[in-house]
């Protein structure tokens, strides 16, 4: 058997695949579903994803793209995401990122929304209320 030198030098080289890694070397998570909007009001919104190993959550928002400088958090490691935004202005276009504490895991100028207009609320319906409402008043 032949002794190769060692040169201080340490080298891996993986074939075929790819690991994304934190700078603690723990693996980077990434959105697997979502993100999606759900509940709109005047004043707020609830924005919910999912993630491939529990995270904890954060939504950075503002009213310009490059510029979120708000931002919603919960603590707590999760993989089902849920956060409502408050605080937000009527009728007001917003863009928003999704994450954690550690980074952003989704962003970009499709990643927007607009807030309801005063006088309007949440409204939610399913088939069969509809169904039965129809029923109701035809």
């Amino acid at each position: 058997m032949t002794k190769l030198p060692f040169s201080g030098q340490v080298q891996i080289v993986l074939v075929g695949c790819w690991f994304g890694v934190t700078s603690l070397g723990v693996p980077a998570a990434q959105v697997v579903r979502g993100p999606y909007l759900q509940i709109k009001t005047p004043t707020n919104i609830v924005v919910r994803w999912r993630t491939d190993v529990p995270t904890d959550s954060r939504v950075q928002f503002g009213t310009n793209a490059g510029t979120l400088d708000r931002a919603a958090e919960m603590s707590g490691a999760r993989t089902n995401h849920e956060l409502r935004v408050d605080g937000l202005s009527p009728y007001t276009a917003y863009f928003y990122s999704v994450g954690s504490s550690t980074g952003v895991l989704a962003s970009g100028l499709d990643y927007r929304f607009v807030t309801a207009p005063i006088g309007s609320r949440c409204v939610t319906r399913t088939p069969i209320t509809l169904v039965r409402v129809i029923l109701m008043c035809g």
